[in-house]
């Protein structure tokens, strides 16, 4: 049987004892019952401190021996998409394209890992924004050349080829910020024109966690944070770009995310 010596007993009983303090408190201000569980508190706890202490959806839990302990999800945050190359006009039915791997830029011994590991996620939430009619994606090696990939796509019977660069990547996994840059652009196949040409970078920041006498505020990162930071830029580039290719389809999409935030009362349904 493991034992804990004197000045461990001492320290687990001094966060115990500011602990029950801690919960005493809230059990006066927060006007519980005594008839609720040490759950119902810590929600009631959660609910209250949330703003100072946790963005949305945090968490709360209690431990013996750790005492009170907040949850803080890590964020992402995204620059505004930058604009160098727009079309002339929005498009009357939405064409089929090709997507070719995005070249990493800076140097790295992995860089066809991460050349088709970032494209393929953007590639996906095009796919599930449904952004273009038909999109597929080639397999060829990036970097490319874009005289080289217009061919392909045109050969293909591709209307567009979409492509770009990784111009920033650091990974930092469950340890360390998540940094990466993009940049976007789609050529029309057959005359060889950039129609669009986009930037945006994202970071997801890691934050250590944090001890108090009464709780801990624990940071949690994301399984694959640079996933994630990957999925947030291509859903925004899908969604700006969906604009270009189906206008009506995202402005009734618009319309009915209001009308859902409505009381369906008020329009004399119930």
């Amino acid at each position: 049987m493991k034992t804990l010596s004197i000045s461990q007993n001492r320290i687990i009983s001094r966060k115990s004892l500011y602990t029950a303090v801690f919960m005493s408190i809230f059990f006066l201000f927060t006007g519980c019952a005594s008839t609720e569980t040490i759950g119902d508190v810590l929600v009631s706890a959660g609910n209250s401190a949330k703003d100072t202490l946790l963005p949305s959806g945090g968490r709360a839990d209690f431990d013996v021996s750790q005492g009170i302990r907040f949850y803080d999800d890590a964020n992402v945050y995204l620059s505004k998409l930058q604009v160098n190359v727009a079309a002339n006009r929005s498009l009357e039915v939405k064409p089929t394209a090709l997507f070719v791997p995005f070249g990493l830029v800076q140097s790295n011994v992995d860089h066809l890992g991460i050349s088709y590991g970032v494209s393929r996620i953007i590639w996906q939430q095009f796919l599930a924004e449904q952004t273009f009619g038909i999109l597929e994606f080639s397999e060829i090696h990036p970097p490319n050349r874009v005289e080289h990939a217009v061919q392909r796509a045109k050969a293909m019977g591709a209307q567009f080829l979409v492509g770009g660069y990784i111009t920033h990547f650091i990974d930092g996994a469950s340890s360390g910020d998540s940094k990466i840059a993009i940049q976007l652009e789609i050529y029309d196949t057959q005359t060889g024109a950039l129609l669009w040409s986009i930037n945006q970078s994202g970071v997801l920041p890691y934050k250590t966690d944090r001890n108090n006498i009464f709780f801990t505020i624990h940071n949690r990162m994301p399984i694959d944070a640079m996933s994630t930071l990957v999925s947030a830029i291509g859903a925004d580039l899908a969604s700006y770009l969906h604009y270009w290719t189906d206008a009506e389809a995202m402005e009734a999409k618009k319309d009915d995310s209001i009308m859902q935030k409505l009381d369906p009362s008020a329009f004399g349904k119930y």
